[in-house]
């Protein structure tokens, strides 16, 4: 997948690394991201193009156009306008215009309704709403998750780099690794359960 990880970082100035850990991500899968060797998901695009300012289509090379101006009212009802007639997407717009726009209409409300200016403008004002809202517990959620997960993984390449064989063989740990792929959350749980209460090496040694 193609797209703007690179540009948008070396615009700013960043190495991989600062990148990297502004992010909570590795700089070499980041470097694979920016080379297309891997494809992020979904998520970590919101996340990066949120942290550019820019659109997610931008990031991705479907549009030049990085977002859409919002200085003034003329500003947003053209944006407005666009979203009632599918002219334009909300992922046309940067995260942080999405939330701009959505606290605009929350603030002049009285604007949408009751025969208001913008009434006719209702129902798609109602939408970006709801769907900033909704993208903005979704990215946080998935934000966090994708960081616990890393973590996990970080611990997992250091165990590895500093494997010792007399513990259990690498294979081994592969071995486990990819049955676990086949069982069930609750049946890898009762197996590392089981693995808990076995006599460890030093208590083996004292027998």
């Amino acid at each position: 997948m193609e797209n703007r990880i690179k540009e948008l970082r070396l615009e700013r100035g960043m190495t991989l690394k600062e990148l990297g850990k502004a992010l909570g991500v590795r700089d070499n899968t980041l470097s694979q991201y920016e080379t297309g060797k891997r494809n992020p998901q979904y998520g970590f695009l919101e996340e990066v193009a949120e942290y550019f300012d820019v659109s997610v289509e931008y990031l991705t090379k479907d549009t030049d156009r990085r977002n859409y101006p919002m200085k003034n009212r003329d500003d947003i009802e053209k944006i407005l306008r666009k979203l009632d007639n599918n002219e334009l997407h909300l992922t046309n717009l940067s995260h942080l215009t999405a939330i701009r726009l959505s606290l605009w209409i929350l603030n002049n409300h009285n604007l949408f309704v009751n025969g208001g200016e913008l009434n006719g403008l209702a129902r798609v004002a109602q939408m970006v709403v709801e769907d900033t809202t909704r993208s903005e517990q979704t990215l946080k959620y998935y934000s966090s998750s994708r960081k616990k997960i890393n973590k996990s993984v970080d611990k997992i390449d250091d165990l590895l780099i500093n494997f010792e064989d007399e513990y259990a063989s690498s294979s081994q740990v592969l071995k486990f690794i990819e049955l676990s792929k086949n069982l069930s959350y609750e049946n890898v749980d009762k197996t590392l359960k089981f693995m808990s209460k076995l006599p460890t090496l030093d208590e083996e040694e004292d027998y």
